[in-house]
């Protein structure tokens, strides 16, 4: 919260900016919050307000930088909670030393070091996807009451959340979870034929009930904000799906920058160095691991099939839950417009499909040892090892941290020095690096900022004031 700086111009005028304007009356306005387009919620605004009036006005932050860190600590205890759940859910329904690996992994990813702090809807996306994550590691249960209490209610509400009032396209990491409810057969019905439709049916009706239940009131809610702000009728979600993926040519994402389809593995080594790998080689060895059990069914007796059939259930519905890494990576590599932010929402899911990678790999080399030898693998080998790898992951990550630090924080220290003008209104006068101004929160209350004039084609796209 401290050390992480901004890496992103978005966050500045097009969140931080306006929250200014919200909290002290003044701020910069990018087009996007042009009442005729209003592509930008809100709702999302709305709900920090009230965080930083609270920061501001009870617990004391009395200076506008103090206001911005206060904001950042809280944005990094909130993310810090969601990662606890995630973990705790992991080894509580999936696997132990997975838990471990996934903490270790979350704890040393550089891109975890800046997504968590920043005010983004993507970032916000991504604590909320972790959290309906958490839930939808929680196994179907046979009696439905349960089920919706303790895994379908949590998940799919969060879900709602992160892509209503977060970041629509964050959708696509609810998929497998959706298609988990409908496909998925009664509580040891995976590999065998018990199960029935009742049961899945009264599934799919409780789960669209939910989800639209929940969509209704949430997308409602934020209807009443933006309609308010905006003076007339507008869901500011909607406008940004349709300027950005119906609009014309195939959406305007794209005026943006484009970048080659390779873009997020590069990014994702720059961010995830290891743990990007790991994840990448999680879908070939749960295939691996896959055959090697329809194997030992064929090979089985039928005494033994039923342990084995138990291990294969446990199998696809650890595909599920690794499935949203791979998912969103291939579509929006498919994207031309492309940015290192999109992927933050998945940086949870890229940690745990390295640490099921881990766990196969481990998994594997026990069975391929007594396989051929007849041995099995020291326990402390099996363990150790996989930290050993995460640990040098995370001594990668953290010289990235490090870098990030020391060499893209100047705009914040040069602002830094405002601070010691308090009294005297002076403008504050940026040129071409306009996109380095690290927000209003680094002005002091009588300074104001504007734009050098004359700065040939993109004078016309400089933001201008509310």
């Amino acid at each position: 919260a401290l050390l992480s700086p901004i890496q992103d111009c978005d966050e500045v005028y097009n969140y931080l900016e306006p929250l200014h304007f919200l909290q002290f009356g003044e701020g910069k306005q990018t087009w996007e919050y042009a009442p005729e387009y209003a592509l930008r919620s809100y709702g999302y605004l709305f709900l920090h307000k009230w965080a930083v009036q609270v920061l501001h006005v009870v617990f004391g932050f009395r200076t506008k930088t103090q206001v911005f860190f206060a904001l950042r600590i809280m944005l990094g205890l909130a993310s810090a909670g969601c990662e606890a759940l995630m973990i705790r859910m992991v080894a509580e329904w999936v696997d132990k030393r997975m838990a471990n690996y996934l903490a270790v992994g979350l704890f040393g990813m550089a891109g975890m070091f800046h997504s968590t702090v920043a005010m983004l809807p993507s970032s916000f996306a991504m604590c909320a996807g972790m959290v309906a994550s958490a839930f939808a590691m929680v196994p179907p249960a046979a009696d439905l009451r349960i089920h919706l209490r303790r895994r379908m209610v949590p998940a799919v509400l969060a879900f709602v959340v992160a892509t209503a009032v977060g970041w629509p396209y964050a959708a696509l990491v609810a998929l497998p979870f959706v298609a988990e409810e409908l496909l998925i057969k009664a509580p040891g019905g995976i590999s065998s034929s018990s199960g029935g439709g009742k049961w899945r049916m009264q599934r799919a009706l409780a789960l669209i009930c939910v989800g639209c239940g929940s969509g209704a009131v949430i997308v409602g809610w934020l209807a009443a904000v933006d309609s308010y702000y905006y003076g007339r009728p507008v869901v500011a979600t909607w406008s940004q799906i349709a300027y950005n993926v119906l609009g014309q040519h195939g959406g305007a994402a794209a005026l943006y920058g484009t970048e080659p389809w390779h873009f997020y593995l590069k990014n994702g080594l720059l961010n995830g160095n290891i743990v990007m790998v790991l994840a990448l080689l999680a879908l070939p060895l749960w295939l691996s691991y896959y055959a090697i059990l329809r194997l030992l069914m064929v090979r089985s007796e039928s005494g033994a099939m039923r342990a084995v059939g138990r291990l294969l259930d446990a199998h696809w519905l650890l595909l599920f839950r690794m499935l949203p890494f791979h998912l969103v990576l291939v579509a929006f590599s498919m994207l031309p417009h492309k940015e290192e932010r999109f992927m933050s929402i998945v940086y949870p899911h890229m940690c745990f499909c390295a640490a099921a990678a881990l766990g196969l790999v481990r998994t594997l080399l026990a069975w391929i040892r007594l396989e051929f030898s007849r041995e099995r693998l020291p326990a402390k080998s099996r363990g150790l090892t996989g930290f050993a790898v995460l640990g040098i992951a995370g001594c990668l990550g953290l010289l990235r941290m490090m870098a990030l630090t020391k060499y893209y924080a100047a705009p914040v220290r040069a602002f830094m020095e405002l601070n010691s003008s308090q009294g005297r209104t002076t403008l504050v006068c940026m040129g071409e690096d306009w996109y380095w101004f690290p927000s209003s929160y680094w002005l002091p209350r009588s300074h104001q900022l504007q734009f050098v004039t004359g700065l040939g084609h993109i004078g016309g796209h400089l933001p201008g004031n509310f």
